[in-house]
């Protein structure tokens, strides 16, 4: 018999058939635990194709962890929605509590699981603890978090054993908002056998940007432009946007701007393509209005590269002199400066930019955090 722990993950965000990539965090957490626990997750969601069954339940072994996707029919108005996502958690959680006892409920991005995480902690009578990602709270955007949510999120944190934000920042804007209670940060977690220094071979240098797209939060438009004026100073770069979003519009903007000879947009790709195109390029641009700790960052340090980004969110804990620049959100003049010091700079050396984020971002690093963790609200 396995002396491992039982954790079981509930989750606002998981990967799924109906939204494939958003929460992707959240499963590389679940795959990081899943070397040092047994690990079941769970997700729930409607899926506008499904007319006939109420309810599907779709389980799967994926890289160490039992994943079960409950697919809900679309309900008749919110209530019914809500129905729905409640009773999906009942029936996934009474499935797996047949052959899997969990020792902590471990739920990611408080609302809307967090009342499920709550009720079902104190049903089995086992601790339960809550990583947040969610940028809502970051005071630059909290005209997003509905008091009806924040007030949902509070009572689902008031008798947690622990919150884990991903990032300071994160933490004391959380603190500021009265969410729970005690905290701890355990940062977004990066799989370094896919994400490492690889060797250049283009004539060209190659700035790298991954990301959703939307312009309100990435400011892929900023980018561009910056682009376009660094295009008349220098054509010896060329800069490779990977997106699963809607990119046409950006497309149109580079167009119009006379850059689309510099400028490489690629759709959706598996993380192992990502990690290859990462470690071959030379740094990788964020340019957001805001942000909590994007994996993407972790990513491209992992794979060696420095990193241009903006001064938000928890990005400043990450990145500093030795691996990478930091520019004031939307200061397109600072961003053209820092893209020519980067492209022309000799400093940042690759090998040890991997390395120390090997130590604090990869896989046995953020496991053995939370089964320390797990371990203490176990006791407690």
């Amino acid at each position: 018999m396995s002396n491992k722990l039982n954790i079981l993950f509930l989750s606002s965000w998981y990967p799924n058939d109906v939204t494939r990539t958003k929460g992707n965090f959240v499963q590389r957490h679940a795959e990081a635990v899943a070397t040092v626990c047994n690990v079941c997750a769970i997700v729930v969601i409607e899926d506008p194709s499904r007319r006939k069954k109420a309810y599907h339940i779709d389980r799967k072994m994926i890289k160490g962890v039992d994943t079960i996707c409950v697919y809900t029919k679309p309900g008749f108005g919110k209530y019914t929605k809500w129905l729905r996502f409640f009773r999906g958690h009942d029936k996934a959680i009474k499935l797996i509590l047949e052959s899997f006892q969990p020792d902590v409920i471990h739920g990611n991005v408080i609302f809307p699981v967090g009342i499920v995480v709550k009720k079902w902690a104190l049903r089995l009578k086992i601790p339960f603890v809550f990583t947040e990602h969610l940028t809502s709270y970051l005071p630059a955007n909290r005209s997003y978090l509905k008091s009806r949510h924040l007030k949902s999120i509070r009572s689902a944190a008031e008798t947690a054993d622990m919150i884990l934000p991903v990032s300071n920042d994160l933490l004391l804007a959380m603190k500021e908002l009265n969410i729970g209670n005690n905290y701890e940060v355990v940062p977004n977690v990066v799989d370094t056998a896919l994400f490492k220094p690889l060797k250049k071979q283009r004539d060209r240098k190659r700035l790298i940007h991954v990301s959703t797209a939307k312009d309100y939060h990435k400011n892929i438009s900023g980018i561009l432009r910056t682009i376009s004026n660094l295009k008349k100073e220098r054509d010896d770069f060329e800069l490779l946007i990977i997106s699963d979003g809607e990119t046409m519009s950006h497309q149109h903007l580079a167009e119009e701007l006379g850059i689309s000879d510099l400028v490489i947009f690629e759709g959706e790709q598996p993380i192992d393509e990502v990690g290859r195109k990462m470690g071959a390029s030379d740094a990788f641009l964020l340019f957001s209005n805001f942000e909590n700790l994007p994996c993407v960052i972790i990513e491209a340090l992992s794979a060696g590269i420095p990193v241009i980004s903006s001064n938000v969110g928890g990005i400043p804990e990450m990145v500093n002199e030795h691996n990478g620049v930091l520019v004031n959100p939307g200061d397109e003049v600072e961003l053209l400066k820092k893209i020519t010091l980067v492209l022309d700079s000799n400093q940042f050396d690759s090998e040890a930019i991997s390395k120390s984020a090997q130590d604090k971002y990869s896989i046995p690093a953020v496991s053995s955090h939370l089964l320390r963790i797990y371990n203490e609200v176990i006791k407690t």
